[in-house]
């Protein structure tokens, strides 16, 4: 253990060791928060109305978080919980908007929900679920159309369907260009299409972006049978290098415009369905690991800590010691590492392995792409 005598280290130490008992409390506590429930309730009273109105939003809220965290095959199998199960979920709410008549009641409403409670309801029925927020993907609506490849060009009803659709309210956030001039002066539609390194890279951190989802879509003419065929290229993040293509049939009663809209509201919620699948929390999986953790400063272990605090499969972390120059941390954790990793990388977290000696330090929040060695 490191010396903690020494000179300067102890107001160090006494700043640092405020550490956290449970690891995960900002991350879940905004995973569990939810904004914008709009209501409309008419009764025989004003108060009566409202009365409706908020028991109204329980409900809502809660179907909008049931979608938030569980995998669209476990919601399918999920009965929604009696009313009178809802509001001891809930920890708070608050009014951000209401207008009143005398027999009406119309509000925009935030809920947050206690996550021990949820996890308990979620868990008593059978139900796996995640927690963990990736870091936003870009996505970028590349449409052919007569032999061309539009990005900004209009019209693009590929880039306005997904204008419709996006945000969407799940762990992974998507964000969509706004197609201005210097969006069509950074990237082309073939640089996009191509995966330009260097004008992917400057293009996605000035949206924040830790990643890039290409998505050209076509309509393809087979043996007198149409489809959308949609084509999505990952560049950056944990998904680089990956190719997937998705097939939306459609006919004349249908329409383009119909199709077009579907597919992408489908592949949005493929995707997000992906992410959770692949970040679900395994409560009969708990694991320990001890990581020295570099330091530069007392800025540097403040900052590591906070990082820790919102890292959702994270159950626990305790400091074992501490020095100015370096930390030991001993992570309690659901699942596997590879999954402690990936929800840590969220955060500007690089866990490594060397060979039983793990290591946790901070990394710039910023678009990467691997280079052919594997190296960041």
């Amino acid at each position: 253990m490191p010396d903690l005598s020494a000179r300067g280290v102890r107001p160090f130490l006494a700043a640092a060791v405020i550490f956290l008992g449970i690891a995960g409390t900002a991350g879940s506590t905004e995973v569990y928060t939810v904004s914008g429930i709009e209501v409309d309730e008419t009764a025989e009273t004003a108060a009566a109305a409202r009365d409706q109105a908020i028991a109204a939003g329980h409900r809502l809220a809660f179907e909008r978080l049931t979608a938030r965290l569980v995998p669209r095959a476990g919601r399918e199998r999920l009965p929604p919980p009696a009313a009178p199960l809802i509001p001891p979920m809930v920890s708070s709410f608050g009014i951000d908007e209401e207008k009143t008549s005398d027999v009406r009641y119309l509000g925009k409403l935030t809920f947050r929900f206690r996550e021990a409670d949820v996890r308990r309801h979620f868990r008593s029925k059978g139900v796996s679920f995640a927690e963990t927020r990736s870091k936003p993907v870009l996505v970028l609506p590349l449409y052919e159309d007569a032999g061309a490849l539009l990005l900004w060009d209009r019209p693009n009803p590929w880039f306005e369907a997904w204008r419709t659709l996006l945000p969407v309210d799940g762990l992974l956030p998507l964000l969509l260009p706004v197609g201005d001039f210097a969006d069509m002066r950074d990237l082309s539609p073939e640089q996009g299409a191509t995966g330009d390194a260097d004008r992917l890279k400057a293009f996605a951190d000035r949206y924040g972006a830790a990643a890039v989802a290409a998505m050209r879509a076509g309509v393809r003419i087979r043996s007198g049978s149409r489809s959308l065929t949609v084509t999505i290229r990952f560049f950056g993040g944990e998904r680089h290098g990956k190719t997937e293509t998705l097939e939306f049939a459609y006919d004349d009663r249908d329409g383009l415009g119909a199709v077009i809209e579907r597919a992408a509201r489908d592949t949005a919620d493929r995707l997000e369905d992906d992410w959770k699948k692949a970040n679900l929390l395994q409560f009969d999986d708990r694991q320990e690991l001890v990581a020295a953790v570099p330091l530069a400063g007392l800025r540097d272990w403040v900052e590591i800590r906070s990082r820790l605090r919102s890292a959702e499969p994270l159950s626990q972390a305790t400091l074992v010691s501490i020095s100015r120059r370096e930390a030991t941390v001993r992570l309690s954790y659901y699942g596997a590492s590879d999954q402690l990793r990936l929800a840590l990388a969220q955060r500007d977290l690089l866990l490594e392995d060397g060979s039983g000696n793990w290591t946790l330090r901070r990394i710039p929040p910023e678009f990467r792409i691997p280079q052919e060695d594997g190296t960041r």
